[in-house]
């Protein structure tokens, strides 16, 4: 069966998918990078250990999808009463997934990479307010494990240096945390102002802080800006990743 097609799944091969999907250590991973296709290839593999055949691209469509109507059955269930329920196939799995992570962050116990370890990446983090010409840039050396995400480089720095602080709120939709503060600069709606972070090519991020993993050299800077309403031409899609 080509990749592209849609693929047909039975009962068993779904609940295998979500067994894999939803281990820890899957979940880590994909919330250390964005390059998530080896991940697939390896859920593929495990599928493939139990004589079912998916490919990487069939196994990480049906998750997307999957996450798409929770989310949405999730949402309509919060704020519509119980004559009024959405059915959501796998729910219970969905939710001991995605259901319990952290909301609004103000400080979280984590645990920290290790300084006197080794095989850590060293990644420059700046900061730049380019709202306030008064604003003090920041620039830091922070090591991470390889691969960590950038809300966990976020963390790292902010153990290493009490002067510098952020903070995030967790987006379920999103399945990553926003940032709303850095160094006391907080964001506001009102104002259309928000923390924008991209690499030292200039190449901006559309996911959030959870979903980007860095790497030995990498520069990830921040900057404080004003965004523009968004377009009613081509609004964004719900269930995009």
């Amino acid at each position: 069966m080509a990749a592209t097609e849609v693929a047909s799944w039975c009962m068993e091969e779904v609940r295998l998918l979500l067994s894999q999907y939803g281990s820890r250590e899957t979940q880590t991973k994909l919330r250390g990078t964005y390059r998530n296709h080896e991940i697939y290839q390896d859920i593929s593999a495990g599928l493939a250990l139990r004589g079912y055949s998916k490919t990487a691209s069939q196994c990480r469509m049906k998750v997307k999808n999957m996450k798409c109507r929770y989310r949405k059955a999730k949402e309509h269930n919060q704020k519509g009463g119980s004559q009024d329920r959405v059915f959501c196939p796998f729910f219970k799995e969905l939710d001991a997934i995605h259901g319990n992570r952290p909301r609004p962050l103000e400080e979280e116990d984590v645990t920290l990479a290790s300084r006197g370890g080794t095989g850590l990446a060293t990644v420059t983090l700046k900061v730049r307010n380019d709202l306030d010409p008064a604003f003090r840039p920041y620039r830091a050396s922070v090591s991470v494990p390889p691969r960590s995400s950038v809300y966990t480089l976020l963390l790292q720095a902010s153990a290493d240096d009490p002067d510098f602080t952020f903070q995030a709120e967790y987006y379920g939709y999103l399945s990553s945390h926003m940032i709303t503060s850095i160094n006391g600069v907080k964001v506001s709606e009102a104002e259309r102002t928000f923390w924008r972070f991209e690499n030292k090519k200039k190449v901006k991020f559309d996911r959030g802080v959870d979903l980007i993993g860095v790497f030995d050299g990498d520069v990830i800077v921040f900057r404080f800006k004003h965004y523009d309403p968004p377009s009613t031409d081509d609004p964004p899609s719900d269930c995009d990743d």
